[in-house]
């Protein structure tokens, strides 16, 4: 491989690094949300969180939606699924 083409490959894989990702998994999503990641799973449990989805095995929340509820003021989940459909 050149050193044109071994550029051009660092450079696609750095643009694909900066995309931020749509779905967060049980770690980043307790991060973002300042909470342990047993919380997360608790607050989960308990409807404190919105409905993650499943990908494969892989349970994800999305990124856009946790911002979202952060924002609302984090209601229970039927508050948030009433606000969402609603908004809709």
């Amino acid at each position: 491989m050149s050193d044109m083409q071994k550029s051009e490959v660092s450079s696609q894989k750095s643009a694909v690094e900066q995309i931020p990702a749509l779905t967060v998994n049980a770690k980043q999503a307790s991060a973002m949300l300042n909470v342990s990641v047993r919380q997360l799973w608790r607050l989960n449990s308990t409807g404190g969180l919105p409905r993650p989805i499943r990908l494969g095995h892989c349970v994800r929340w999305r990124r856009a939606e946790l911002e979202a509820f952060v924002q609302a003021g984090a209601p229970t989940r039927e508050k948030w699924e009433a606000i969402r459909h609603d908004s809709n």
